[in-house]
């Protein structure tokens, strides 16, 4: 203590001990002043930082509004198609539903006139002739027989009636003498006699001819015609020509889908506009290859 005094009573010490206080007071204003600072720079961090937090909520909830519009956007537009769709979906059964009422009540007609319960046959029943190549020239082999070599894929057009008084039955009628022979077996048919080939037909007449008349109405056949050409697309065919549509429309019920020598009948309305035309000059020719689009009859 007596040091300390003796001390005290030294201008110099005493001078550096003012030093010394004010030393210390300037490192504490100092040390505030860095405390404020960093307490400053952390507010304005906090600030920033709370501001962005808030810009990207608000991003957020715009995209998240958008994203719900665009998908409101969505069903509603799903909603319009699949009303488009549903209206598009009763517009075609209504059409369905209308088509199997007219093809009923047609159906209804076209039975009562085959009952003989109408004189004329429903108008409706001649329309939709059927045609290959709409716009295109009629196909004059087709024109002739209702047959033609290059079938449906000819260029020219083939019409085909919706209902008339001759009926067209394809390959009914088959024997070996009527097969197309290549150069290697041109006297394979030579095993049949010209006799043998005749009672084959007269069979095969005997057995059909009745039974198209009873089935058109007796009376009502005009003319049967069977095709002995070799061509495949007239090889066979039978046509049966009726005095009326009635008849006609009679047995193309009776016989299509019918079968006969272990095959399935098909039967469709045919045009021939002359038979004179159609008919090959050899009229009675009853066997003989023919590459001709004429009809070799029996």
């Amino acid at each position: 203590l007596v040091e300390e005094e003796e001390r005290l009573k030294c201008p110099e010490y005493l001078t550096w001990l003012a030093e010394q206080k004010t030393a210390e007071l300037f490192a504490e204003e100092e040390e505030q002043k860095l405390a404020e600072q960093r307490h400053q720079e952390w507010l304005e961090k906090d600030a920033k930082d709370h501001q962005e937090w808030i810009e990207r909520q608000k991003k957020l909830a715009e995209i998240k509004i958008k994203k719900a519009q665009q998908q409101m956007l969505i069903q509603e537009e799903w909603a319009r198609e699949e009303k488009k769709r549903q209206m598009e979906r009763d517009r075609l059964e209504k059409e369905v539903e209308e088509k199997k009422e007219r093809q009923d009540e047609l159906l209804r007609l076209i039975d009562d006139y085959i009952a003989g319960g109408s004189s004329d046959l429903p108008s409706a029943a001649r329309e939709g002739q059927a045609e290959t190549q709409p716009g295109r020239p009629d196909c004059p082999f087709f024109s002739k027989m209702a047959a033609c070599r290059f079938g449906d894929e000819c260029s020219r057009n083939h019409r085909r009636p919706a209902v008339s008084r001759i009926l067209l039955f394809p390959g009914l009628y088959s024997h070996f003498s009527m097969s197309k022979q290549d150069e290697h077996d041109v006297d394979l048919t030579l095993e049949y006699e010209n006799e043998e080939t005749y009672q084959h037909f007269l069979e095969f007449f005997d057995d059909v001819v009745p039974e198209l008349d009873c089935c058109g109405g007796n009376g009502s056949l005009l003319e049967v015609v069977v095709c002995c050409n070799s061509e495949l697309h007239l090889r066979g065919n039978v046509y049966v020509e009726y005095s009326t549509d009635r008849a006609a429309l009679k047995a193309y019920r009776a016989f299509n889908g019918r079968w006969y020598a272990g095959k399935q009948i098909s039967v469709q309305f045919a045009t021939v506009s002359s038979w004179r035309q159609a008919l090959c000059g050899k009229r009675f020719l009853m066997f003989g290859l023919s590459t001709d689009n004429s009809d070799h009859t029996q």
